[in-house]
């Protein structure tokens, strides 16, 4: 995916899930390559693919629990 939010880099994201908030559409991203979490807003992306190696995907399960550790880890 290419996003201006990053300066055109283009990353790798497993999308969770999408939501809206004051008037912007928004999603719960895991970056793979860092492991980490981001909220990213949909109208600064600039192009979205399909993984073709979906092994490097999370299942869904995995994916929403490590979602939790993270806002867990957030609140505190």
């Amino acid at each position: 995916m290419q996003s201006a939010q990053n300066s055109n880099k283009e990353q790798n994201f497993q999308l969770l899930d999408l939501f809206f908030q004051a008037g912007n559409w928004f999603c719960h991203a895991y970056n793979e390559k860092s492991a980490t979490w981001k909220i990213l807003r949909l109208d600064k992306f600039q192009k979205v693919e399909i993984a073709i190696d979906q092994d490097s995907l999370i299942n869904r399960k995995e994916l929403v629990a490590s979602f939790k550790q993270y806002e867990a880890w957030v609140v505190m």
